[in-house]
């Protein structure tokens, strides 16, 4: 007999599901109370629902409700990938939820004999479910799992009928407009970081390759520079030997947000002008969504060859707590002189500004010279000679 209760209960649950639903899709923090409602709704035992890589063999980020902490997490380490159920998913057109009773092709007997169910599910009185691989994009794939327990008894096809035409089609433009949410507020929140960081233009680029924005001076400055251009959403470089440094800055910047900056000095054949490169992983400016991971950003600052850098001595000072005359050597170095150069500018000797370069690297934090000079460069010290002289300033 059909599970008429469960259908009525659903149905008088539908309108609560939608509004707790779309507040999920405004506020990650709420996907927890439409997991509850859906599993009073279904007359079910528990629900995750699982963000996962595009393949759908790994959980990159979930939300649960009625599965303790240890349990998830022997789940999502060792379990989710032997249960019957869920891999399947990925072979099924996606969008929709199956009932494991009657859509997956492992009965139910040979079911209760998997090492899922009795050194998982077993215990925790899981036997049953209603699944779905709910929404897919070019990075995720996001599966929606209800559970039920034997003596609840399994989903059928009526009641996944209706969660497919009533729920399914909401749950989806919920998900695609959480992620829409999410990733321009992550945009927005690089965007402001990696311009708080340099006056310099710069392109914001994932750790796939993948670009994500050029502030407005990048796209021009790339456009005059030979062996460098923009391609289908990409940094492209015309030799291989450029595309595979910066491949490798890219990496490190992706594998270890705490890295340093990786310069980049690049010299296309044939030109006497060398494209200079700076990749800087940027840590995340707020707390990320509750459902969706953060992607690892890198801020690739461009220093245009026609510019005319300039560094204030006296703001180099203030902010890194300098003296006048280690702030004088830390800016020199900075706008490319070397020591020797700066002992005979000044008529010092060569140990007097290395000794000062010393303590200034100490006082930064830093321990070699192109990273004092990185971050001199970067800072508001920093500035373009020619705009600094034809701009108007508050006094």
């Amino acid at each position: 007999m059909e599970d008429r209760h469960a259908l009525r209960k659903l149905s008088e649950h539908h309108p609560e599901l939608l509004d707790k639903l779309y507040q999920a899709s405004a506020d990650g923090k709420h996907w927890t109370a439409f997991l509850e409602t859906l599993v009073s709704a279904c007359s079910s035992r528990s629900a995750r629902l699982l963000v996962m890589d595009r393949q759908a063999q790994t959980v990159l980020s979930s939300t649960k409700v009625n599965i303790d902490d240890s349990e998830h997490r022997a789940y999502v380490d060792y379990y989710v990938n032997r249960c019957p159920w869920r891999p399947e998913l990925m072979l099924k057109p996606p969008g929709r939820f199956y009932s494991s009773y009657h859509d997956c092709t492992c009965p139910q007997d040979k079911f209760y004999r998997t090492e899922f169910y009795n050194d998982w599910a077993r215990h925790l009185d899981i036997a049953h479910g209603l699944s779905g691989a709910i929404y897919t994009d070019s990075r995720y794939t996001v599966q929606l799992l209800i559970q039920r327990t034997r003596g609840q008894g399994f989903f059928e096809p009526r009641l996944a009928e209706l969660v497919n035409r009533t729920l399914a089609p909401h749950i989806r433009q919920a998900l695609q407009l959480s992620r829409t949410r999410h990733l321009q507020q992550q945009l927005h929140l690089n965007v402001m970081a990696a311009a708080e960081r340099s006056f310099m233009p710069f392109l914001l680029v994932d750790e796939r390759g993948h670009m994500l924005y050029q502030s407005p001076l990048a796209q021009a400055l790339i456009d005059r520079w030979p062996g460098l251009a923009i391609t289908k959403g990409r940094l492209h470089f015309s030799y291989p030997a450029h595309r595979a440094r910066f491949s490798m800055a890219l990496k490190m910047a992706s594998d270890d947000t705490s890295v340093s900056q990786q310069a980049l000095v690049l010299t296309p054949e044939g030109s006497q002008t060398p494209i200079r490169l700076l990749v800087t992983p940027l840590l995340p400016g707020a707390p990320g969504d509750e459902l969706w991971p953060d992607s690892n950003v890198s801020a690739v600052y461009l220093q245009d060859p026609t510019m005319h850098l300039d560094v204030d001595r006296d703001l180099v000072a203030r902010l890194f707590g300098l003296t006048e005359a280690e702030a004088r050597a830390a800016a020199g170095v900075s706008l490319g002189a070397d020591p020797k150069d700066l002992a005979e500018r000044h008529e010092v000797s060569l140990h007097t500004v290395r000794t000062q370069l010393k303590s200034a690297m100490q006082k930064m934090g830093v321990h070699r010279q192109a990273e004092l000079a990185t971050r001199v460069i970067l800072s508001a010290a920093t500035r373009d000679r020619h705009l600094a002289e034809t701009s108007f300033y508050l006094k």
